[in-house]
């Protein structure tokens, strides 16, 4: 793809997102890094590139890039299904808030059992503790990021409720038995 690079991204973006299976083209990761990185694609354009089913996606299997595509998908908040897999990107992050962060904007592409192995082996015990099924109520900090995130945990049904107040969130367990 390096031949792009001589002119202008905005010239040949749209042939390039719509043809490239076509005109055949081996987009490496380091293409797509590229074109992510650079400041003449706007943020929907890098959607795109996220969301369409590019080769290098499916065989991304190195640490530092599954950790960099973690860090983009973070930085660009995106939410959209990634083509890249979700699960794989989210096991090499070590970081608790880009956990928290990208499991709150992926997670509805996940099984509820790989955010509860994520939480389990991962995650501090103030996290762990929210997906015991006692029945007991935890309390997490009230921001942006917790807040979307234990909106995924109520949706895949890991949790059974969750209350916010000003500054913490109350999160329900579930019981035992439900």
């Amino acid at each position: 793809m390096n031949v792009f690079l001589e002119v202008p991204i905005t010239v040949w973006y749209d042939d390039f997102v719509n043809n490239w299976s076509e005109l055949k083209l081996a987009v490496t990761f380091d293409d797509m890094k590229l074109l992510l990185e650079s400041d003449d694609l706007n943020k929907d354009q890098k959607y795109q590139l996220l969301s369409r089913d590019f080769n290098v996606w499916q065989g991304i299997n190195q640490k530092e890039h599954l950790v960099w595509i973690g860090k983009k998908i973070i930085e660009l908040n995106f939410s959209g299904q990634l083509k890249a897999p979700i699960a794989v990107v989210i096991r090499n992050l070590d970081n608790e808030e880009d956990l928290v962060k990208i499991i709150a904007l992926q997670g509805r592409y996940l099984k509820e059992t790989e955010i509860k192995n994520v939480i389990n082996n991962k995650m501090s015990d103030a996290y762990k503790s929210c997906i015991e099924n006692n029945g007991k109520k935890r309390e997490l900090e009230n921001n942006p990021s917790n807040l979307l995130f234990i909106g995924i945990l109520k949706e895949k049904g890991i949790i059974s409720s969750f209350k916010e107040d000003d500054d913490k969130i109350r999160v329900y367990q579930k019981r035992a038995n439900a």
